[in-house]
């Protein structure tokens, strides 16, 4: 009943984001069909509610793969990702719909059957990683990696030139550090780490050990169930 209710306002939500995009898109076409260098507060408006739209729907867009339906189903990540495509496709249709007419269809289809193959495998490896590492440590890992190569591909590749290079290195190099905290939160190292520097005793290493155990144990009987 709570997987349901949490379903249902998941997909409430992502439909009015989705139709205040379309509708703001809509009302402002004139205003955000200006320049990329003509800044105006529509524009503004238009991209922070399209950046708020993007982190919700794209955090939230998981939960279903850990709803305990799916789990007693067991399904395999290429039919979960069938259902998935269809959804999406069903969501950009109504991207279609506004669409200007002076992009030529077959370079949009072209483009299109590019993103499909890179969105396609990104969606079963997220599922798999999801399904073994947890929700909280999958998406965690990938975002924020995602972020390192994005700029990588923004420097080196389109020639992007950030305000201070020191500083964005910088930023990506704790990025990185506190991904690898998330990555690690699985393992025994955390455990391992806080008895060598607060010195615990053998019992106490020993009843670490044993919670850790007894949550492995019950990650087990959860994939097995």
């Amino acid at each position: 009943m709570v997987s349901k209710k949490i379903g249902v306002s998941v997909t409430a939500m992502v439909c009015v984001l989705v139709a205040t995009v379309i509708t703001l898109r809509f009302l402002w076409q004139k205003e955000l069909a200006e320049p990329p260098d003509v800044h105006n507060s529509k524009k503004t408006i238009f991209g922070m509610v399209s950046v708020l739209s993007c982190i919700l729907t794209f955090g939230c867009y998981g939960i279903f793969i850990k709803s305990p339906s799916v789990q007693q189903l067991q399904i395999d990540p290429g039919v979960f990702q069938v259902y998935l495509s269809i959804g999406v496709s069903a969501t950009l249709m109504c991207v279609a719909f506004y669409t200007p007419t002076h992009f030529d269809p077959i370079q949009l289809l072209v483009w299109g059957i590019v993103g499909a193959g890179l969105l396609v495998p990104c969606q079963i490896f997220g599922y798999i990683a999801i399904n073994n590492v947890g929700y909280a440590v999958g998406p965690a890992v990938w975002a924020g990696l995602t972020m390192v190569v994005s700029f990588l591909w923004g420097v080196l590749m389109f020639k992007e030139k950030p305000g201070s290079l020191p500083g964005s290195v910088g930023g990506l190099a704790l990025l990185v550090v506190g991904i690898g905290g998330a990555a690690m939160c699985q393992s025994e190292l955390p455990n391992r780490i806080v008895g060598k520097c607060c010195g615990a005793s053998e019992g106490e290493k020993q009843s670490l050990l044993s919670v850790q155990e007894e949550e492995e144990a019950g990650k087990v009987s959860m994939r097995s169930f």
